[in-house]
């Protein structure tokens, strides 16, 4: 809820359209703010009703209107208009039920964590669920093994590359062959099912990686030139390349086997280029691919964009058609 506030707030714009657009927003904004705290469970859990209510009475009012015009949809109303509204409410359910999985095994994007949004083959996933009983490892190499301690990931019945094994959680790599679609996925410990899921599967499904999971700010797993950390202390300049680092970019040129690293020119990159905002501005996206070191690891070179408006904590997120990764911060400065 605190970041819907800021982004809302940081990014909005005087609203320069025709009227009936405006009533659109007008609309939409009466929309959000009678369904999102019906579908939302913690809605007020960081920010109070009262903040809510007069940040939408300023928006009402004509005063935070935001002016972004985007080639996709969101499901929800008002985020149809705004991305960064988009990625900012994905985590609301979508009207109808469940969107992403179902069952004891639920199936996330590993750099999102969002519920109730796609994965794509070849990217990284956590499945949660009740895995007690088997012995917590990690991968020991490259390529990844399928099978850990007799622990194994079947999607749609094909084995998956297998990250961390633990009690409450599994990494691992939906595998490549997966086509777009509902699937099922099973856990097994020694040829025993001990979890069963559903997951929706979509061509492409970017999730941003946070580099602190505790800030509520979300700051993403960003390098600059010289390959540190961005941060508050060591921000990036306007018009620098920097790496943002990802999982969802589903199917590369050329292609790579499941749990294998690149690790050799040519670079595999991503057959579909996501749009990668900055506040509103779009970045030059340089590179969209696989990074050549570790599987199913997606990394966006983009430029920053050199715009008088972006400065400190800068929100970004990519997209690829419909599909908007979850918001991050890169400080920018």
């Amino acid at each position: 809820m605190r970041t819907f506030l800021l982004l809302l707030v940081g990014l909005s714009r005087l609203l320069a359209a025709d009227a009936a657009r405006d009533a659109r927003w007008r609309q939409d904004l009466d929309t959000l703010t009678t369904q999102l705290p019906a579908l939302h469970p913690n809605l007020f859990f960081q920010t109070p009703r009262s903040e809510f209510e007069r940040v939408a009475a300023d928006v009402r009012a004509g005063s935070l209107l935001p002016d972004v015009r985007v080639p996709f949809h969101s499901r929800d109303w008002f985020a149809r208009h705004d991305p960064f509204l988009a990625a900012a409410l994905a985590d609301v359910p979508p009207r109808g039920g469940s969107f992403t999985q179902s069952g004891p095994v639920t199936l996330m994007n590993a750099a999102g964590f969002r519920g109730n949004s796609p994965v794509a083959p070849g990217s990284l996933a956590a499945a949660f669920g009740d895995f007690s009983g088997v012995t917590e490892s990690d991968a020991a190499a490259v390529p990844l093994a399928k099978q850990i301690n007799g622990v194994q990931v079947l999607v749609n019945g094909t084995a998956a590359p297998l990250i961390a094994v633990r009690a409450g959680q599994i990494n691992f790599q939906i595998p490549a062959n997966v086509p777009p679609g509902d699937a099922t996925v099973r856990v097994q410990r020694d040829g025993s099912t001990i979890g069963t899921g559903f997951a929706q599967i979509a061509a492409a499904a970017p999730g941003l990686f946070v580099a602190d999971a505790l800030n509520l700010a979300s700051p993403g797993a960003v390098l600059d030139e010289s390959g540190r950390l961005v941060t508050n202390a060591s921000p990036a300049r306007p018009g620098s390349v920097i790496q943002i680092y990802a999982t969802g970019q589903g199917a590369t040129d050329p292609p790579v086997d499941d749990g294998a690293a690149r690790g050799a020119l040519p670079l595999a990159q991503s057959r579909l280029v996501p749009r990668v905002s900055f506040a509103g501005e779009l970045a030059e996206v340089l590179f969209s691919g696989l990074n050549p070191a570790f599987p199913g690891l997606w990394q966006i070179n983009v430029r920053v964009p050199e715009a008088p408006a972006l400065s400190g904590q800068t929100p970004v997120f990519a997209a690829i058609g419909s599909n908007a990764s979850n918001p991050v911060t890169v400080e920018v400065n």
